[in-house]
C-alpha cells in the first residue's frame, strides 16, 4: 500500500515554503533594485562624457541652464550631438533616465540633475569653467522629481528619503548616484549627503 501525506505533513510543506518565500523574496527585490541602480549609474556616467565633450567644444563651459523664455536647459543641448536620441521628443535621450525616477515629460527631458555652479556661467552664479581632474565637485547626480539643477537645500531629508520612490533623490534603497568632476561615480548614502548641504562645501565649487 503507498503511503499518503497526511494533512498535517501537507501544512507543514506549505508552511515552510511560505516562510522561504518571506525570505526571498526581498532577497530578490533588492537584487533588482541593485540592477537598476547600476544602470542609472551607467547613464549617469555616459551623460558626463557628454557634458564634458560638450565643453570641450565649447571653451570649456557646461551646455547653459536658462529657464527664460527660450525654455533651453542644459540636456536639450546634448542630444542628438552628444547622446543617442531615443528617437520620440526632441532632447530626450535614454542616457538621461534613472529606471527609478519618475518618466520623462514633455518639459523635463531627464531625471538627472546638473550642478547649477557650472551650468549657469551665464546667469546668477558667475562664471565657472569645467576642468577634469582631482576634483570633488558634482557634476551630476540623481533629480529630486525631474527637476533639471539640484541645489544645496535639496539635501535634505525632505527631499533625499521622506517622499515616494521615484520622487525623491535617493530612490536607491537609500542611495543616490553622483558623479563628479574627477570622473569616480558612485552612490552616496542619503545621511552623507545631507553633509554637503551648503554651497561653501567643495560638493558644489571648484574653489
Amino acid at each position: 500500500m503507498k503511503k499518503r501525506f497526511t494533512l498535517i505533513e501537507l501544512l507543514v510543506v506549505v508552511a515552510i515554503i511560505g516562510i522561504l518565500s518571506s525570505i526571498l523574496l526581498p532577497a530578490v527585490s533588492k537584487v533588482r533594485k541593485k540592477g537598476l541602480q547600476a544602470v542609472c549609474l551607467n547613464n549617469l556616467k555616459q551623460s558626463y562624457l557628454a557634458v564634458y565633450t560638450y565643453a570641450d567644444e565649447n571653451d570649456e563651459y557646461a551646455p547653459d541652464n536658462i529657464l527664460n523664455g527660450e525654455g533651453t536647459k542644459w540636456f536639450n543641448k546634448l542630444v542628438p550631438a552628444y547622446l543617442p536620441s531615443n528617437g520620440i521628443e526632441d532632447g530626450s535621450s535614454p542616457s538621461l533616465s534613472c529606471p527609478m525616477g519618475l518618466e520623462p515629460s514633455l518639459y523635463w527631458h531627464a531625471t538627472l540633475a546638473i550642478n547649477p555652479i557650472i551650468t549657469n556661467h551665464k546667469g546668477d552664479f558667475g562664471s565657472h569653467k569645467l576642468t577634469l581632474g582631482d576634483s570633488e565637485t558634482m557634476v551630476l547626480m540623481d533629480s529630486y522629481k525631474n527637476w533639471n539643477t539640484t541645489f544645496p537645500s535639496y539635501l535634505a531629508p525632505d527631499k533625499l528619503i521622506e517622499d515616494t520612490e521615484t520622487h525623491n533623490i535617493a530612490r536607491h534603497l537609500g542611495s543616490a548616484n553622483v558623479v563628479r568632476a574627477d570622473g569616480s561615480a558612485k552612490p552616496y548614502t542619503w545621511n552623507s549627503l545631507t553633509q554637503h548641504n551648503n554651497y561653501s562645501d567643495n560638493f558644489w565649487q571648484y574653489d
